[in-house]
C-alpha cells in the first residue's frame, strides 16, 4: 500500500512536470529565438558607410548557430515593404548576418542596407532566423525608418544683368548657398524641374541652368546638415525688365520638391539716357534745320496731292464719262506743276482744279435719282445724328461701310444700281436683322457699365464733397425711369425701322440724362471750388504758389474730365473711379492741412472725412479770423481784387439732330472752295534755329540726364521715353517762339 501511493505521488509530478514543459514550448514556439534590446525600430544612420546597422540581441537560452567549414548560418530578410506595399525586389537590397559570440551565441544582428535604397520612409523587414536548421521558427519583425531630408534654398535668388547693346551684357549673380537641414539624411543625387519663365504675363525662353553635380564621385549631392555653394548661369533669352521664374529640385530623400524662385533684372547701362537726349535733339535739328528749305515746296506739294486724292477718288468711284472728261485735263495739269516743282503754278492749278471738281460734282449730283423707300428708312437709322455712345455710333457707322461679305448701304445701293430689286429686299432684311442684334447687344452693356457707374459715384465715400453727393443721389433716383427707358425686348427678328428708330429714341434718351447727371454733378464739384475759394479769399497766385492746391485743383480738373468722357466709355470709368476718387480726396486733404499750417482747426480730420470740405474750410476761415482779430485795416490800404480761380468750361453737350436722308443726292458732297494759298519761305531763320537748338539742347541735357538717371528702369520703352522728350520739348518750346516772336517785334 505505501510503494502504491509512492508510485501515484512519482506519476502525479511526471504528469505536471510534462504539462509545464508543454506550455513552455507551446509559448516559445510563437516567439523568435532572439530579441531586439532597443526595439524594433531603428533609423538608418545619414552618414555612414558602408551603411550596416548593427543591432544588439539576447538569445533564448540553449540558442547556439552552429559553424562550418563554409560558414556560420546566418538570418535571411524573406519579405520586406515599404509603408503598405510588398516589393519582391526590396529583399535582396537588405542583407542580415550574425555577430557571434565565441560558443556561437548571437551577440548582434548585422543589417546591411545597399545604395539602392534612398526613398525616405519606413521598410519593414522579415527575417528567418535560422533558415537551415530551424526554417520553420518564427520570424523576427524589423522596421528601418531611412529619414527624410529637406533641403534649404534661398528665398529668392536675384541676377541682375546690364546690357550694354550690341556689344555685351554684364552678369551680376546671387551667391547660391544650399544646406541640408535636418542632420538625418543625405541627398545623393537631385533632378530639376524649370517652371515658366515670365515677365508680367508673357512668358520667355529664358531659364536658370543650375550644376546639380556632386562634388565628387564619392561624395554625395548634399551631406546631412552641411551647406554648399551651387553654380548656376542664365540660359536663353531674358528680355530687358523683370523676368521671375522657379526651379524644383527632386530627389528620392526628400519628401517635398524643393522650390527656388528666382528673378532676372535685366536693364540698359545708363549711358542709353544721354545717347536718347542726344538721339532726340538731333532729330529736332534735322527737322528745323536742315529740311526747313523744303518745307515751303513740300507744303505746296503735300496740299496738291491732298487735293488730286479726293478728286482721283471721286473720279475712280464715278464711272460718268462727263464727270472724267471734266477733271482729266485739270489733274493733268496740276501734275506737271508738281512734277516742275513750280510753288506758284501749284496754287493756280489747285484752284482751278478745285473748281472743275465742284462743278463736276454739282452736275453729276443732278443726275442721281434711283433710291427706295427701304433704303431711306434704313438711312434714317445710319445717316442721322445720334448722340449715342461711340460703340453704338460705330455700329451705325459699320452699317453704312461694312468690309467685304457683310452686308451695308453700299450693297444694297449697288443692287439698285443693277435694278435687282429682290437682292436689295433681302439685303435690307440681313441689315436690320443685324442693326437689330448689334445695338440690342450695345446698349444692354451700355445701360448695365454705366448705371453702375452712376450708382458708385452717389455711393462715393471720398473725394466727391458731401454738399454735392446729397443733391446728385435723388436727382439719380428721380431720373431712374428715364435711365430703363430703353426695351432691348423689341430687337428680335428683323424689326422694322421704326422699332430701331424708337430703340434708338430711348437709347439716347437714357445717354442724355447719363451726361446730364454727369454734367450737373461736375458743376456742382466747381461750384463747391468757387465757394471753397471765396471762403478763404483763395486768389490765383495763392493756388499758383501752393504745390498742394495745385495738385488739388489738377484732381479736381481731371475728375471733372473724367465725368465728361465717363458717359462715352462708363466700363472703362467704374474701373478706375476708386483710384480718381482716391486721388481726389487726398487732394482735398493736402490742399485743408497745407491752408491749416498755423491755426488750431480741431475738427478738420472728422470734416474732411466726411467730405464736408466748405466745413472744413469755414472752419479754417474763422481760425484765421480769430488769430487776426486784433489786426486793424486802415484806410490807406488797397482793397485786394477776390481772384477765383477759373474752372475749366463744361460744354453744354450738342443737341442731336435727327435729320433723315431721303434721297441718294444726300451722299454727293460738295466741297468747300480752298482758301487762298500762301507758300511763305523761312530761309532767313536758319541761323537762328540752329543757335535756338544747340542752347536749348544745352539745357535739356542736363534737365533730363539729371532726371531720368534717377528713374531710369533700362528699357527700350524707357529710352523710347526719353528720346521723344529730348525731341518733343525742343519742337514745342520752337513753336512756341515762334507764336511769341510776332508780338515782341
Amino acid at each position: 500500500m505505501k510503494l502504491y501511493q509512492q508510485l501515484a505521488l512519482f506519476a502525479g509530478i511526471v504528469l505536471a512536470t510534462i504539462g509545464t514543459a508543454r506550455t513552455t514550448l507551446g509559448q516559445s514556439a510563437t516567439e523568435p529565438a532572439v530579441t531586439l534590446d532597443n526595439g524594433s525600430i531603428v533609423q538608418l544612420c545619414a552618414s555612414c558607410s558602408p551603411r550596416q546597422l548593427r543591432l544588439a540581441v539576447s538569445a533564448k537560452k540553449g540558442l547556439r548557430i552552429k559553424k562550418s567549414k563554409s560558414g556560420q548560418e546566418d538570418p535571411k530578410v524573406i519579405e520586406v515593404s515599404y509603408g503598405n506595399v510588398r516589393d519582391a525586389q526590396l529583399a535582396s537590397a537588405f542583407t542580415a548576418s550574425w555577430e557571434l559570440s565565441q560558443c556561437g551565441i548571437p551577440q548582434a544582428l548585422l543589417i546591411k542596407v545597399d545604395d539602392t535604397i534612398r526613398k525616405a520612409g519606413n521598410y519593414d523587414l522579415v527575417l528567418n532566423l535560422q533558415p537551415k536548421t530551424a526554417p520553420a521558427s518564427p520570424r523576427l519583425k524589423l522596421q528601418i525608418v531611412h529619414a527624410a531630408a529637406k533641403l534649404e534654398l534661398p528665398d529668392k535668388l536675384l541676377v541682375d544683368q546690364t546690357e550694354y547693346w550690341p556689344f555685351y551684357s554684364a552678369i551680376d549673380k546671387m551667391r547660391f548657398d544650399l544646406r541640408e537641414t535636418t542632420y538625418a539624411s543625405d541627398v545623393v543625387s537631385v533632378g530639376l524641374s524649370s517652371g515658366p519663365s515670365m515677365q508680367g504675363t508673357e512668358m520667355v525662353t529664358g531659364k536658370l541652368a543650375i550644376d546639380v553635380s556632386p562634388p565628387s564621385s564619392t561624395q554625395p549631392f548634399a551631406i546631412a546638415g552641411q551647406t554648399r555653394t551651387l553654380n548656376y548661369d542664365l540660359s536663353g533669352s531674358f528680355p530687358l525688365g523683370v523676368v521671375s521664374g522657379s526651379v524644383r529640385f527632386m530627389a528620392p530623400e526628400l519628401s517635398d520638391p524643393a522650390l527656388l524662385n528666382f528673378e532676372v533684372r535685366s536693364h540698359l547701362t545708363k549711358w542709353y539716357v544721354l545717347l536718347a537726349i542726344i538721339g532726340g535733339l538731333f532729330l529736332s535739328w534735322y527737322l528745323k534745320v536742315y529740311l526747313h528749305n523744303r518745307i515751303e515746296l513740300a507744303d505746296a506739294v503735300s496740299k496738291a496731292a491732298t487735293l488730286l486724292d479726293k478728286v482721283q477718288a471721286d473720279w475712280n468711284a464715278h464711272h460718268d464719262q462727263p464727270f472724267r472728261d471734266a477733271l482729266t485735263p485739270t489733274m493733268a495739269a496740276l501734275g506737271e506743276a508738281i512734277n516742275d516743282h513750280d510753288a506758284a503754278a501749284i496754287g493756280t492749278q489747285m484752284t482751278l482744279l478745285d473748281a472743275a471738281w465742284r462743278g463736276a460734282l454739282q452736275t453729276f449730283a443732278g443726275q442721281i435719282q434711283e433710291a427706295t423707300t427701304a433704303l431711306d428708312e434704313i438711312r434714317k437709322i445710319t445717316d442721322s445724328a445720334w448722340i449715342l455712345p461711340p460703340t453704338a455710333l460705330e455700329i451705325l457707322n459699320q452699317a453704312k461701310d461694312s468690309p467685304d461679305g457683310i452686308v451695308d448701304v453700299a450693297d444694297i445701293q449697288k443692287d439698285l444700281a443693277r435694278k435687282d430689286a429682290h437682292s436689295a429686299a433681302d439685303d435690307v432684311v440681313l441689315l436690320r436683322q443685324r442693326l437689330a442684334e448689334e445695338l440690342r447687344l450695345s446698349g444692354i452693356v451700355w445701360h448695365e457699365n454705366a448705371i453702375q457707374y452712376l450708382r458708385s459715384l452717389a455711393e462715393a465715400r471720398a473725394g466727391i464733397p458731401a454738399s454735392a453727393l446729397s443733391q446728385f443721389a435723388p436727382e439719380l433716383e428721380k431720373n431712374d425711369q428715364q435711365l430703363n427707358s430703353m426695351k432691348p425686348e423689341q430687337l428680335v427678328a428683323a424689326p422694322a425701322a421704326t422699332v430701331i428708330i424708337q430703340f434708338l429714341r430711348d437709347f439716347e434718351g437714357e445717354y442724355r440724362v447719363a451726361s446730364q447727371l454727369l454734367r450737373e454733378l461736375a458743376l456742382r464739384i466747381a461750384r463747391e471750388w468757387t465757394e471753397f475759394a471765396k471762403i478763404l479769399n483763395l486768389t490765383q497766385q495763392d493756388v499758383a504758389g501752393s504745390q498742394q492746391l495745385l495738385r488739388l485743383k489738377a484732381a479736381l480738373d481731371g475728375f471733372c474730365r473724367g465725368l465728361g468722357a465717363a458717359v462715352s466709355e462708363p466700363h472703362a470709368a467704374s474701373e478706375r473711379l476708386q483710384e480718381d476718387l482716391e486721388e481726389l480726396q487726398e487732394g482735398w486733404r493736402a490742399g485743408l492741412i497745407h491752408l491749416a499750417q498755423g491755426f488750431q482747426v480741431p475738427t478738420l480730420d472728422g470734416l474732411i472725412q466726411h467730405q464736408d470740405f466748405l466745413g472744413a474750410a469755414q472752419q479754417i476761415a474763422s481760425a484765421r479770423e480769430h488769430a487776426d482779430r486784433n489786426v486793424a485795416l486802415t484806410g490807406d490800404e488797397q482793397e485786394v481784387k477776390e481772384e477765383v480761380p477759373s474752372w475749366p468750361a463744361l460744354g453744354a453737350g450738342s443737341s442731336s439732330s435727327l435729320s433723315v436722308i431721303s434721297s441718294p443726292l444726300q451722299f454727293v458732297g460738295i466741297p468747300n472752295p480752298l482758301s487762298g494759298l500762301h507758300f511763305q519761305s523761312l530761309r532767313d531763320l536758319r541761323a537762328a534755329k540752329s543757335k535756338q537748338t544747340l542752347m536749348v539742347g544745352a539745357l535739356i541735357v542736363l534737365w533730363a540726364y539729371g532726371f531720368y538717371s534717377r528713374s531710369f528702369g533700362g528699357t527700350w520703352s524707357d529710352v523710347s521715353t526719353i528720346f521723344f522728350a529730348a525731341f518733343g520739348l525742343d519742337i514745342t518750346l520752337d513753336a512756341l517762339l515762334s507764336k511769341i516772336a510776332p508780338k515782341s517785334s
